[in-house]
């Protein structure tokens, strides 16, 4: 419209045309914009305050109107999930005059099955309440025993409603209040800073005080602290929406796993004065962990700070694809100060990028760690792993090597991925270290303590030299090379003095390992199944037993042949 008629026909200056009619545009959808939230409500606008022009423009503040006439904002709470832990929550219970005494009474006993469901749930979780009309009445936020809990359910079930108007940013407020002091108890939180933090509120959301509510629930949201609302009866669902994280009808059970990442048994730390061998981590971090990672390096922090009364040294190892070519964030060598451990756990330690579950050379490389720590103590190897490992074979083959060279391996699984068969296979059929768990949280209650503490003094009754390592059978290894019992020295030529069997191959340290899947006996230098088939069933294949008959299966974990009530395939006519 601002041009002279011939630059319109200039092709150079089409592009400038269209441009400015963008900006036309954009200035009257911004404008039309304007125009409709001045027709909202005023706590509409004062929940749009803190947005941005360019966010505006952008469709970052994500609005939208619900069927209760309140304001949605979808990216309040998304993704959240609390990881700190235990966790500690505040529960907001409306009795203003909008909630009808029968709802009042069906919220107490909703309260009631919350307040023991999370005690049954979450190891150390700890619970308070706030009574809320215009007035507030606080049940304090403390360690409670389960006669105790039974004794809050009663307190909670004799409170009466006031049947007042309703200030539920003061409660929200209060319950902030609680959550903040409570929660940086140091001896508390398992990662040694800070425990979790979680509003419940019981509430129709019917207030006169939306504009106060919504600047309370952002506080309390940077703050770190969860909400979860519970409607009661006829409720303001889009203000419970634009505070909460989840929003559910008050008959509902939370689904509390769904929310909090925090275990349900913890181990007591280890007592002062016993002799705990120096142990590494390796832990599996292949893209299925990923969505754990925050629950794993929580574990890691409260396993170390466990072992912080004796004089034991741990390391961690995270691995990927291939560990030998991760960042070396990805590691921490062996550390004796726990608090500097936990430390680098919190600040420093990375999870690889690489997805895949290459356990061979992370074993591997973890022995060489263990190799290089200048302690020189007896030493584990601690696998925690939820997959199948790309290479069965290899990650057998490195177990075999790291036991070879003095170190106890333990194995954790975590899921049922990782089958039985591979487990038996990659561990060489040695149950006596293996732990198996359901899911991550419950890392926290495996006990390997009587692992790797008070180990049973050395009763060999030759001591080895200085310059090797007591193996299994109260042999001696040598870090490469083989020993010579005559001269007592390590012989680093590279010609062990045994050879290995023909169905075997030569490892690390003169050992042998089993190139068919059996188990090399070192006493008898041959290669052995760990256990015989029962009488029932004949020998298949390596070290497998198949039963004779055929409606059995084999199991081998009982060493038994047992009732298969559906035959996998059915019988030729003859």
């Amino acid at each position: 419209t601002f041009m002279p008629e011939s630059q319109h026909r200039l092709p150079g200056n089409q592009i400038l045309i269209t441009e400015m009619m963008k900006i036309l545009s954009t200035i009257f959808l911004v404008c039309s914009m304007g125009w409709s939230i001045a027709a909202h409500s005023q706590d509409t606008r004062n929940a749009l305050q803190e947005c941005t022009f360019l966010q505006l423009i952008k469709n970052e503040c994500a609005l939208e109107n619900d069927s209760a006439g309140g304001t949605k904002n979808k990216g309040l709470y998304e993704n959240d999930f609390v990881t700190e832990c235990p966790p500690n929550i505040v529960f907001l219970l409306d009795g203003s005059d909008s909630v009808s005494p029968t709802g009042f009474r069906q919220a107490q006993e909703s309260l009631v099955r919350e307040i023991r469901a999370v005690n049954q749930a979450f190891a150390n979780s700890n619970v308070g309440v706030v009574l809320f009309s215009d007035t507030i009445e606080e049940i304090p936020l403390q360690e409670r025993t389960l006669t105790q809990i039974n004794d809050l359910a009663t307190q909670v079930q004799n409170l009466r409603q006031p049947r007042k108007k309703t200030t539920l940013y003061l409660a929200l407020k209060r319950a902030r209040q609680m959550l903040l002091d409570y929660s940086v108890i140091e001896s508390r939180a398992y990662n040694g800073i800070r425990s979790g933090s979680i509003i419940v509120t019981l509430t129709d959301g019917i207030t006169e005080n939306n504009k106060e509510i919504i600047q309370e629930a952002k506080l309390v949201k940077n703050s770190g602290i969860l909400i979860i609302s519970l409607s009661i009866e006829k409720s303001n669902l889009g203000l419970l929406k634009d505070i909460s994280r989840t929003v559910q009808n008050h008959t509902e059970a939370i689904k509390w796993s769904s929310l909090v990442g925090c275990p349900a048994k913890v181990l007591d730390a280890v007592q002062r004065g016993r002799q705990c061998r120096d142990f590494l981590m390796v832990m599996d971090g292949s893209d299925s962990v990923l969505l754990h990672q925050e629950v794993v390096r929580q574990y890691l922090t409260h396993l170390s700070l466990r072992y912080r009364r004796v004089s034991n040294a741990i390391g961690i190892n995270i691995y990927g694809t291939d560990s030998q070519f991760q960042a070396s964030n990805t590691r921490i060598r062996l550390e004796e100060n726990k608090y500097d451990l936990v430390e680098k756990i919190r600040q420093k330690l990375m999870f690889p990028t690489s997805g895949g579950t290459g356990t061979d050379r992370a074993v591997s490389q973890s022995v060489t760690m263990l190799d290089d720590d200048i302690r020189g103590k007896s030493s584990a190897l601690v696998l925690v792993t939820d997959g199948l490992t790309l290479d069965r074979q290899a990650t057998r083959d490195a177990i075999q090597r790291a036991r070879a060279s003095g170190y106890l391996v333990i194995i954790i699984r975590v899921g049922a991925v990782l089958t039985d068969d591979e487990l038996n296979y990659i561990s060489g059929w040695d149950w006596s270290n293996i732990f198996s768990i359901a899911s991550f949280s419950d890392l926290f209650s495996v006990d390997f303590d009587n692992r790797v503490c008070d180990v049973r003094p050395d009763t060999c009754v030759q001591a080895c030299p200085g310059n090797t390592v007591r193996g299994p059978n109260c042999s001696c290894l040598c870090p490469d090379g083989s020993l010579n019992q005559q001269t007592g020295t390590c012989e680093r030529s590279g010609t062990c003095i045994q050879p290995c069997p023909a169905n075997s191959v030569r490892g690390s340290n003169c050992s042998c390992l089993c190139s068919d899947g059996r188990y090399f006996n070192q006493q008898t230098w041959t290669c052995v199944c760990p256990q015989e088939c029962p009488t029932n069933a004949r020998r298949d294949g390596a070290c497998g037993c198949q039963c004779l008959d055929f409606n059995q299966i084999y199991d081998p974990v009982t060493n038994q042949c047992v009732r298969s009530d559906t035959c996998i395939q059915a019988c030729p006519a003859n």
